[in-house]
């Protein structure tokens, strides 16, 4: 996936392999995109300058929080996209964790799509980032209010996600072996 566009706003959502995901995708993916990042990291010294340069919006993920809900609204409506890793947290081994279902009340409040991006191998120094994106999705506006649906889109969508590292089935995660890259095209508004 290389400079990929993202024309529209949308709801973009990752697996979660290491904590240089949200470098690795924002530089690669054109467009605005700003990230929802975890408050504990978001106040880290080393990071707390970049966070607040590139607009990340923090999210309290240990409490009861809000504000991350309104503040992704705004940049929605401003005509940026969010990334968020549903996971809540980095896993090294490769397996997707269930997603925590926000970034479906988010997208079917905002009425956007949600567009899966796959990690599909973790990346190292001097060694890229194997990445895929699926299809966008599109939430039901009508249900946002309704948890049992926001849990099944949750659900399809860590499935899309999933289903991603099918582009590269030479990989196992972690494999050294090389494998071919993979052209994505573009997102365009017209996909959405």
């Amino acid at each position: 996936m290389h400079n990929t566009c993202i024309t529209a706003p949308c709801v973009i959502v990752a697996n979660h392999t290491s904590a240089t995901n949200a470098l690795v995708l924002l530089s690669t993916l054109r467009g605005r995109v700003v990230c929802l990042v975890a408050r504990d990291w978001y106040e880290k010294p080393l990071w707390h300058s970049w966070m607040v340069q590139s607009e990340s919006i923090p999210v309290d993920r240990f409490g009861v929080d809000t504000q991350w809900l309104r503040d992704c609204a705004q940049a929605l409506h401003e005509g940026k996209s969010i990334l968020i890793f549903p996971e809540g947290r980095v896993r090294k081994d490769g397996i997707t964790d269930d997603f925590k279902p926000g970034f479906a009340l988010l997208a079917s409040f905002a009425d956007v799509p949600v567009v899966p991006v796959t990690f599909c191998s973790r990346y190292t120094p001097l060694r890229h980032a194997r990445l895929a994106m699926g299809l966008p999705l599109q939430p039901d506006r009508r249900k946002a209010m309704d948890s049992a649906y926001l849990q099944r889109f949750s659900q399809e969508t860590r499935e899309a996600v999933t289903a991603n590292r099918a582009l590269y089935p030479s990989l196992s995660y972690g494999a050294t072996k090389a494998a071919m890259a993979h052209p994505v095209p573009s997102l365009k508004a017209r996909d959405l």
